[in-house]
């Protein structure tokens, strides 16, 4: 069993004869290729396919079981989980056209989430943060200068490191955004305090925020008892030479950077 934590990457621009080809890929169940076609958007159909693509393949990988043996269920608040496997612990995040998927077999880690987003301007605003983002947040959006770059890029690693976090507790917006809160003062660290009303458990808390091309940031959270190395690998579905693997490249430092990581829990 592998300690580490896989984080797999594909983007949907980049596949070649892919998407979609349902009898390249037999282990996608009736009901997941119903749910695809009711998208009416081709584009929306192509993500949700190659989300389901990544999600089997990945946990296939790591576990060396077969893509069709996983049955999924829902937690609570709809986070997924795999039936009599609380030794798989697994996430999936989307943006518009990247897939990033989370999975470990590690046995110290407890629970993980990721959650992909593209910088976006127009969402980068201080009136949003006032919304959604702890005081010490904004506080430390107001030191940004000039807004424009500087801004805007820390309300998005903000935000991306938000929601991990909330996908690591499997709680969604069940848990107020401005119940928790980043530090990211500190050049290549991650800092994080919670209300002593949100239950977190006495697990160490471990993040990653990492930049992916000009536009992307990934954010990736786990609850562990030690750091897990993080194994980042770009998946292509590219099926042009007549074969059912994916073509598995390991990501460049010129393709994915890490931003900032850390172990930091303030109640």
């Amino acid at each position: 069993m592998t300690n580490s934590v896989s984080l797999y990457i594909a983007d949907r621009l980049s596949q070649v004869n892919t998407l979609i080809a349902p009898e390249k890929h037999p282990w996608l169940s009736d009901d997941e290729l119903k749910k695809i076609q009711r998208f009416k958007f081709e584009e929306h159909q192509q993500l949700s396919y190659l989300s389901k693509l990544v999600l089997r393949w990945g946990l296939a990988d790591v576990t060396g079981e077969t893509p069709e043996s996983f049955c999924f269920s829902k937690g609570k608040h709809g986070k997924p989980y795999i039936e009599n496997r609380p030794d798989l612990h697994f996430n999936l995040s989307h943006t518009k056209d990247i897939v990033v998927l989370a999975v470990s077999q590690a046995e110290s880690l407890c629970r993980l989430g990721v959650d992909v987003e593209q910088v976006n301007e127009r969402r980068g605003s201080y009136k949003l943060a006032n919304r959604f983002f702890s005081d010490s947040e904004k506080h430390q959006l107001l030191e940004q200068t000039p807004w424009e770059a500087a801004g805007v890029e820390r309300f998005n690693q903000f935000w991306t490191l938000k929601e991990a976090f909330i996908k690591v507790l499997g709680t969604g917006l069940a848990t107020p955004l401005k119940k928790f809160a980043f530090d990211l003062t500190v050049p290549n660290k991650i800092g994080l305090s919670v209300d002593s009303d949100v239950e977190v458990g006495n697990t160490p808390w471990h993040f990653h925020l990492y930049k992916h091309g000009d536009l992307t940031r990934i954010a990736l959270g786990f609850q562990s008892s030690i750091e897990h190395p993080v194994e980042v690998t770009r998946l292509h579905f590219d099926y042009s030479q007549d074969t059912e693997q994916p073509k598995i490249e390991g990501a460049t430092d010129s393709e994915i950077t890490t931003l900032a990581s850390g172990l930091s829990l303030k109640l």
